[in-house]
C-alpha cells in the first residue's frame, strides 16, 4: 500500500489545529487537524493531516493519515501593484 500525499498551501496548513501529542475531541467525520511528526525532536517539523473517516466498525471511527507536502505557486507573471492601476 503506497504512502498518502495531501498537497496544501501554507494558509491552508496553518489554518489547521494542532494535535501533535493528543487527539481532537469531537469524532466528526471529516474533521481535520494536523501532526508534526518531528515534535520530540530538533529536526525541522513533519506535517502529517489527521482526519476522521468512518469506520467498519459500528459507533467507532477511523483515523486516516496523510503526509502533507506544501506548496506555494510561485507569483509569476504578476505585476508590481497586482495589476491595478
Amino acid at each position: 500500500m503506497s504512502q498518502k500525499i495531501v498537497r496544501l498551501l501554507s494558509a491552508e496548513v496553518n489554518a489547521l489545529l494542532e494535535y501533535s501529542c493528543s487527539l481532537p475531541t469531537g469524532t466528526a467525520i471529516g474533521k481535520h487537524w494536523k501532526r508534526n511528526m518531528n515534535w520530540r525532536t530538533d529536526k525541522p517539523p513533519r506535517w502529517w493531516r489527521g482526519e476522521y473517516v468512518e469506520s467498519a466498525e459500528p459507533g467507532m471511527v477511523d483515523i486516516e493519515w496523510m503526509e502533507i507536502e506544501i506548496y506555494d505557486p510561485p507569483l509569476a507573471n504578476i505585476p508590481a501593484g497586482g495589476g491595478k492601476e
